[in-house]
């Protein structure tokens, strides 16, 4: 289970903050991506993290995110500042697996951080799916 505060009551920035409440450790990395790059979303660098996230696309924009375990992104930010906080919680069900749908949900943060700049263009394109 994570937990995470958000502040954004002041002119300045919006501050989050989380935990990993993780009994073990999690091996976070702090990695970039640069812009114009072709991403495969079942694929984390070389190693396959989403075997049915059958989405390609190219990035628009860099980003800067931490993954755990070297494979899935728990937290991250763009070029245009949209930030994505992933939170872990054991008795979530999204439902069966559809893999006519374009990714699963760390599938969706990585392709959002590259694609979209603000939380309005990302809600438009999913309401249309």
């Amino acid at each position: 289970m994570c937990s995470r505060i958000l502040s954004n009551n002041n002119k300045l920035a919006v501050v989050v903050g989380r935990t990993m409440d993780s009994p073990g450790g999690t091996d976070p990395k702090i990695t970039g991506f640069p812009r114009g790059v072709m991403r495969k979303g079942r694929l984390v660098g070389t190693a396959v993290a989403a075997e049915a996230c059958p989405a390609n696309w190219k990035s628009t924009y860099g980003s800067m995110v931490t993954t755990v375990f070297s494979m899935g992104t728990t937290d991250g930010f763009n070029e245009r500042g949209l930030a994505a906080h992933l939170l872990y919680l054991k008795a979530t069900d999204f439902g069966p697996c559809d893999i006519s749908k374009p990714a699963n949900l760390v599938c969706q943060q990585r392709c959002g951080l590259n694609t979209f700049w603000t939380m309005q263009q990302l809600s438009r394109r999913r309401r249309r799916r």
